[in-house]
């Protein structure tokens, strides 16, 4: 018991050291049903200027009467059983493909710096398909679910034939990647935070080259929110004694998803 006081003091004191204003006050709230990692994301997105931290189960908060006030009641609408949602993914599957490339409509950025572009393939066991570039999966609310997208790049070949004059040929590659989808509904309002990690290996430099992504998006229960696309690009050339090869490729496909509450 002494121990949880002291460390409860010691949170009240960080907070008091970054509070710039003499109206803060310092507040706990218990948690029945959800982690505060689940729940200080959404909090963060409406009070940007509150600061929120976790004590075991519970949410420390530190801001005015009002404010935190406001946020009991969001917490009090986070702070429920988790539900059974469907998500709805377009991937765009309508591509035209040439020698370059697969171009998709449109282009939507993911993130403040970095993108993702592509078909998406769902890897789940409980997926239905309604047509090529629709998917469906169940989830649980809050909990991260893994969507496997992919995509086929072109690659160019040119080679020389028994004359030596380059003759070029097209094959398809598949090109992975593991997106972490992890949504959340308040009310009439959903959260989808997308997390990913993609290792590539470099020709040039024979490094393992790290893109992580980490955004977040919101829009209403049943609608159409975009939460980015692939794009994957693929050039390599080498030169030998008979004579040389070129590869190259670039695909680009929008990604959007939908939530609604399972019946």
């Amino acid at each position: 018991m002494m121990a949880n006081t002291i460390q409860k003091i010691i949170i009240c004191l960080g907070f008091m050291g970054i509070t710039s204003y003499s109206l803060a006050e310092i507040e706990f709230i218990d948690l029945y049903n959800r982690s505060p990692e689940e729940i200080s994301p959404v909090i963060n997105n409406n009070f940007p200027n509150i600061p929120v931290s976790k004590y075991g189960n519970q949410l420390v908060i530190n801001g005015t009467p009002s404010e935190n006030q406001q946020i009991r009641e969001l917490v009090a609408q986070l702070d429920t059983p988790a539900r059974r949602l469907l998500i709805t993914l377009d991937t765009g599957d309508s591509s035209q493909s040439s020698q370059q490339g697969i171009q998709a409509k449109g282009h939507i950025q993911l993130g403040s710096t970095n993108s993702i572009h592509g078909r998406a393939k769902i890897d789940q066991r409980n997926t239905t398909n309604n047509s090529n570039s629709i998917k469906q999966l169940m989830v649980n609310e809050g909990s991260p679910t893994m969507i496997q997208v992919g995509q086929l790049v072109p690659i160019n070949y040119t080679v020389p034939d028994r004359y030596g004059r380059p003759v070029v040929t097209t094959q398809y590659q598949e090109v992975m990647q593991n997106l972490y989808v992890t949504a959340q509904v308040v009310g009439q309002q959903v959260f989808v935070n997308v997390n990913s990690q993609n290792d590539r290996f470099s020709q040039t430099t024979g490094n393992i080259n790290q893109q992580a992504i980490n955004t977040r998006v919101s829009g209403a229960l049943g609608s159409w929110i975009s939460i980015g696309s692939l794009q994957d690009s693929n050039n390599y050339n080498s030169q030998g004694i008979t004579g040389y090869s070129q590869r190259s490729g670039v695909s680009n496909t929008a990604i959007r998803l939908k939530v609604d509450l399972a019946n």
